[in-house]
């Protein structure tokens, strides 16, 4: 396991050997990594996960090994029950349809097997809170309570069975009695060199500015998500999802295929994780395409200043005749200007793949005495992922280039289908009178 960003780690308390403890990984944009042997080897165990960082993983309990719950960035809450082998979505709250609770900061896990949760909320208001889960993750309930006015939360903490704690970001922190059900402000009890902390506005340390930028998911990606496996057509109407393709399939972040987009994560911090000093501007910005969410920032001050945001990059391009294919070549940037820490730019590249397309388009009066031949480019841009289909009874899969044989003396129509995109072209061949 080499360069890796590690956000959350968990050990099962279960396995004593010290050659085979288990251990496992929460990364950003990797996923969960598993070892058996103590950290010798990692194997990535991501089936069924649609959000691939990890921001935290609930201990996990001696008597019940097989339990895992961990909270991820805009996927919620995701459960196991066979040690990483499955992960499975709650039915309630806390996943990646309760899109004000996507962001999970914290999970914990009482003696009978309670989970806790707290989340930030959108990142963008504050409407996060408290979860609860008595059937191992599966169900989450609201436990705000009475007393809970700030529900950006940070971190929580479990004393026994009935006692929690959560930090919160504009500088709080509650204490419940009750499993939940009612909080109190306990700030006024903080020893008052810890409150100062809190409230300095000066940094105690703060370095060089470093950008990271991640991919989290695409429209069209199902490579964590084995409902959703990669597709190999049979013919023009069949799709087997039992057979691999042979090239890039869904999970490709190389490209951006037509009328989809791919979200990211990207950080801005200084060399050692903390936010910038107030003032710094973020701007992100692409050369082609549509760009949503976290584009322009400004840091308000050291202690209030955020380090990760988010990005939605759409392919919304028509016919761009860029190239021959008409896809374009693009570049999402992320630059930072501080003062203290340093102006700096990152920048990633994509290929925009062009629309759906039949090579020659509209009608072609073609010689019968001679073959008409058609291409297919655009959608996915994957040959593979093709379905042709003719009038005149011709069919073909997986392939680029298709052909209406002789011999032919009447009008026909060809359709071209890219099973990734869902989207279907058509073409007309007439014969030269």
């Amino acid at each position: 396991m080499t360069d890796r960003y590690i956000l959350s780690m968990a050990i099962d308390p279960s396995t004593t050997d010290p050659n085979a403890i288990v251990v496992y990984a929460g990364t950003l944009g990797d996923g969960i990594l598993k070892t058996t042997d103590s950290g010798d080897i990692w194997k990535t165990m991501n089936t069924g996960l649609t959000s691939t960082v990890i921001n935290t993983i609930a201990p996990i309990r001696v008597t019940i090994p097989s339990n895992l719950c961990l909270g991820t960035t805009l996927g919620g809450i995701f459960y196991s029950a066979n040690k990483a082998g499955l992960w499975n979505i709650p039915n309630r709250n806390v996943n990646a349809l309760d899109v004000s609770n996507t962001y999970v900061t914290d999970l914990v896990v009482d003696c009978y097997g309670v989970y806790y949760a707290t989340t930030y909320g959108d990142g963008n208001s504050p409407t996060g809170g408290v979860f609860r889960s008595r059937n191992s993750g599966d169900t989450w309930w609201e436990t705000n309570g009475n007393g809970l006015r700030d529900k950006r939360l940070l971190c929580l903490g479990i004393q026994g069975t009935d006692i929690l704690y959560t930090g919160t970001y504009n500088r709080k922190l509650y204490k419940s009695l009750d499993q939940g059900d009612n909080w109190f402000d306990v700030n006024e009890n903080l020893p008052t060199d810890l409150y100062q902390i809190f409230t300095t506005t000066q940094a105690l340390f703060s370095d060089r500015t470093i950008i990271t930028i991640t991919p989290i998911s695409d429209t069209f990606c199902r490579l964590f998500d084995t409902n959703n496996p990669c597709v190999q057509c049979l013919d023009a109407n069949t799709v087997d999802p039992n057979l691999p393709l042979t090239q890039p399939c869904y999970g490709d972040f190389s490209s951006i295929y037509n009328t989809g987009s791919q979200t990211f994560i990207y950080t801005v911090s200084d060399y050692n994780g903390n936010p910038l000093t107030g003032g710094t501007k973020i701007k992100a910005s692409v050369t082609d395409g549509l760009l949503h969410g976290d584009t322009d920032k400004t840091i308000p001050d050291t202690l209030e200043g955020y380090t990760v945001y988010t990005l939605i990059w759409e392919n919304d391009i028509t016919d761009t005749g860029q190239s021959e294919t008409g896809d374009m070549a693009a570049t999402l940037s992320i630059k930072v200007t501080s003062d203290d820490n340093g102006d700096e730019t990152l920048d990633l590249s994509r290929r925009l793949v062009a629309p759906l397309k039949i090579t020659p388009e509209g009608t072609t009066n073609y010689d019968p005495s001679s073959d008409v031949n058609f291409k297919g480019t655009g959608g996915s841009g994957i040959p593979a992922h093709y379905s042709w289909l003719d009038t005149l009874g011709g069919t073909a899969c997986g392939v680029e280039y298709y052909t209406v044989y002789l011999p032919v003396d009447k009008e026909f129509t060809v359709y071209l289908t890219d099973n990734v995109t869902k989207k279907t072209v058509e073409a007309k061949g007439k014969p030269k009178t």
